[in-house]
């Protein structure tokens, strides 16, 4: 019997003997290479001539059939670098594998220890097997052949059961506090599985738990990125509760981004507008003013003025009538209006509002829908409701008019 050759499909393709060896660097074809993996993979029955070239041989070719014979006459040659041994056989109308050559492989020892791991109960002999999938697994499939068809389910097979025989073995390290080896396991996997988050989460949890504090945080800065820009994911939900349970101990006095949104959703959100004094009222325009400058969008100042009908030139006397429609008019302001507009009251009967983002002709229908509401509640009391309506991203030109019976 000839020597057994120990294929390794996992990371980069490599076969030896023992003593002589090639790998993706020999074969220096990328056809080449994924033909033989296909070989292989599929030795333990003839694969027909007319399979190959469908996997292997493009439609542009004319005799496909001589292009797949050309290819297995140059595998041969590369194949002979490890021994004179026909290591593909011809059968009629197929090829295959020399069954008379002993084969070894990573993926096929990696697929009976899950199977055993499946099947173990002992704590130990579990965790040994584990380990030693874990070794075997020297990534997934070589970047060479891993994006081909008929690889791919293989491929996402084996990457779902490393994963849950790492989530395994981390299990088993957590029970016995094993933080270094926990912290080591991680780190391993995720060279090969880099957007598993449960590994990220528990390789934060074994460095708390080695109160390696700044790396636990610098990991977990880093983890955010790495989905964000992967996959348009902010903050995953294990990455925040894996950095949730840091003890009080690892303060400095920081807080992240995530900390910081959490904090300012924490409070109820208003459904209208934001009813804030003067003083914020100004600074809020400043802002606003800056934002209109640089976007070219167009912001406006709402006025509104009430009076006593009767009393536009007079100096008004705020009476308890009056001020009852003052406190009408906050409440339907602030309801009527979008999250986002800022009101303040500027005087006993008046109010001023930022409409941020609206046009001219969408600000009169606003103020026509206050006016209109407010004449309902109101009835026949005899009050005036004015308005004054200007855009703060040019010269103010009054836009306005009173708003009457």
């Amino acid at each position: 019997m000839e020597n057994k050759i120990k294929i390794n499909l996992f990371g980069c393709v490599r076969l030896t003997n023992g003593s002589e060896s090639i790998d993706e660097g020999t074969i220096h074809s990328g056809r080449l290479l994924t033909l033989l993996s296909y070989l292989i993979i599929h030795r333990d029955s003839p694969v027909l001539n007319k399979v190959l070239c469908e996997q292997f041989i493009g439609e542009e070719y004319k005799n496909p059939e001589g292009t797949l014979k050309n290819l297995m006459y140059r595998l041969r040659g590369v194949l002979r670098q490890l021994g004179p041994e026909e290591y593909i056989c011809t059968t009629s109308g197929s090829y295959r594998w020399n069954q008379d050559i002993p084969v070894e492989t990573d993926y096929e020892r990696f697929e009976q220890l899950y199977e055993q791991i499946l099947a173990e109960d002992d704590p130990q002999r579990k965790e040994d097997l584990c380990t030693e999938a874990v070794a075997c697994y020297n990534g997934n499939f070589s970047s060479g052949i891993a994006e081909e068809r008929w690889i791919v389910a293989k491929y996402v097979q084996y990457q779902t059961q490393y994963t849950e025989i790492v989530n395994q073995l981390s299990t088993m390290y957590e029970e016995k506090q094993e933080w270094g080896q926990l912290e080591q396991l991680c780190r391993d996997a995720l060279t090969t599985e880099p957007f598993v988050e449960d590994i990220h989460s528990c390789l934060i949890k074994s460095l708390q738990y080695q109160k390696k504090y700044t790396q636990a945080m610098t990991h977990y800065d880093e983890a955010k990125k790495l989905f964000y820009e992967n996959f348009g994911i902010w903050d995953p939900k294990k990455l925040q509760e894996s950095i949730s349970e840091f003890p009080k101990e690892r303060s400095s006095g920081e807080v992240s981004l995530a900390e910081i949104e959490k904090e300012a959703q924490s409070g109820q959100v208003s459904a209208g507008a934001f009813l804030c004094d003067s003083q914020t009222f100004q600074q809020i325009y400043r802002f606003e003013m800056q934002r209109v400058s640089r976007l070219g969008i167009s912001d406006f100042l709402l006025l509104f003025t009430l009076r006593r009908q009767g009393n536009l030139w007079n100096r008004t006397v705020v009476d308890l009538g009056l001020t009852h429609a003052i406190g009408l008019l906050e409440k339907l302001v602030c309801k009527t209006l979008r999250i986002g507009d800022v009101i303040t009251q500027i005087t006993q009967t008046q109010y001023v509002i930022l409409l941020s983002s609206c046009s001219y002709e969408a600000g009169v229908e606003i103020a026509k829908r206050i006016y209109k509401e407010f004449r309902r509640k109101t009835k026949r009391q005899k009050l005036e409701l004015n308005y004054e309506l200007r855009e703060i991203s040019s010269p103010w030109q009054e836009m306005g008019g009173v708003i009457g019976e």
